[in-house]
């Protein structure tokens, strides 16, 4: 039987899926339609995404004035012996609350900068979405190939099983040459077991990606990405400026700085306006009244609230500074990761997988011949499927790490198609 040649720049995946249950109406889903549901359903993004809204209503209610306060008295009601100016009274009084030492515009800062975190969080979510959703696809689409791959290698022996039969049957070999297939057969079948459920692993959790209980697509028909050249590795520091873990670390230490600003300004006590009127209804005569209310900060100077302001300040500088060096530590242990994984790619590209093929077909021909034994045969095969197999290991393993890289470097949203 024909080897399928291997292509890595092309991979075509039209498999059929026997034994796993696909829906009615199969779903012919791209990668790309595969993200759009995946940023529109997703429940985790729809948190973020909500939580950043709420941050920015909190922000715009920081920037508020307080209301002013209208307040009516009557007075001297129910008392016949008070006439005059000392008679029944209605005063009205409008009061403003002024806070004359910066503290509402740190307030809003504050909270511009936690929704400008919130922002970059939702932007983080996204980002590591993206990253997920483009491994799990490449996870299903190697999954196909490894049934493939399976049923294709089960073919040959279930093939090499008859011939070995019909030989013990003629009494030309030993009928234990035909157990050492039913082996090999048992093997496979097992091999194959496992990359029908490793399939059905896979496409469940493509869809959870997407907000779904359950697969609602068929077969991925798409070919798996191509390998993207790597750019340079002096241009990886600069790359993680854009990183959005990074930002909202930033962001936070911002809305922190300003948290304290609003905590000092709270050390001074606002000042209370107040404008009114009396009407002496007896007399009807009135009289304009002014106040003024300053809390005298006696007690209470805010300095619990200050010394947490300083103490968040220290943290958020903290964590900013854990984050940028746990981002350096990330990136300098994926980018060689990657790098390797694309060197044995191109090795089992140009040597493994040529050599595995051309070994198996040589030793599968000479079998017929006489020139090889059926043990001979069987260790090609396995080796073949183990070839192949570790072929798409890696595969897989360098489109995942690459997406984590991606995400890293705050490319997701740059390479969404």
């Amino acid at each position: 039987m024909p080897v399928i040649p291997f292509k890595r720049r092309g991979l075509y995946l039209a498999v059929l899926l026997c034994g796993i249950s696909l829906p009615a109406a199969s779903l012919g889903l791209t990668l790309a339609e595969a993200e759009q549901r995946a940023l529109a359903r997703n429940p985790n993004l729809s948190a973020a995404s909500a939580a950043a809204e709420a941050a920015e209503g909190e922000a715009q209610q920081a920037g508020l004035l307080p209301n002013p306060e209208l307040n009516f008295n009557r007075e001297n009601l129910g008392n016949d012996k008070l006439t005059g100016l000392d008679g029944p009274t209605s005063t009205w009084q409008l009061s403003q609350r002024l806070e004359l030492t910066g503290g509402r515009s740190a307030r809003r800062d504050s909270a511009q900068g936690d929704a400008e975190a919130a922002r970059l969080r939702a932007g983080q979510e996204q980002s590591l979405l993206l990253a997920e959703v483009r491994s799990g696809w490449v996870d299903v689409l190697a999954a196909q190939q490894r049934v493939a791959f399976a049923e294709e290698l089960s073919q040959v022996v279930s093939s090499t099983r008859d011939a070995v039969a019909t030989q013990v049957r003629a009494g030309k070999v030993s009928p234990v040459e035909l157990t050492r297939v039913e082996v090999a057969a048992a093997a496979l079948q097992r091999r194959e077991q496992r990359a029908r459920l490793t399939l059905v692993a896979a496409r469940q959790k493509l869809a959870t990606l997407q907000g779904l209980r359950t697969p609602d697509f068929g077969a991925l028909p798409e070919e798996l990405p191509p390998v993207q050249p790597l750019p340079p590795a002096e241009a990886l520091s600069q790359a993680l400026t854009r990183n959005p873990a990074l930002k909202e670390a930033e962001a936070q230490t911002q809305a922190r700085e300003a948290g304290l600003r609003a905590a000092r300004a709270g050390r001074l006590p606002s000042v209370t306006l107040s404008v009114g009127q009396t009407q002496f209804e007896d007399a009807g005569e009135s009289a304009w009244q002014m106040g003024i209310g300053l809390p005298l900060p006696l007690f209470d100077r805010n300095q619990g609230a200050t010394h947490a302001a300083e103490a968040r300040l220290r943290e958020a500088e903290a964590r900013q500074e854990a984050t940028a060096q746990g981002l350096q530590a990330e990136l300098e242990s994926l980018y060689p990761q990657v790098q390797g994984l694309e060197q044995q790619l191109t090795a089992f590209e140009k040597t493994v997988l040529p050599a595995s093929e051309e070994a198996f077909e040589a030793v599968n021909k000479g079998y017929r011949f006489g020139k090889f034994g059926l043990l001979d045969v069987l260790d090609a095969q396995r080796a073949l499927i183990d070839t192949r197999f570790d072929y798409l290991d890696t595969l897989t393993d360098y489109h995942r790490q690459r997406n984590r890289l991606d995400a890293l470097m705050g490319l997701a949203q740059e390479n969404s198609q």
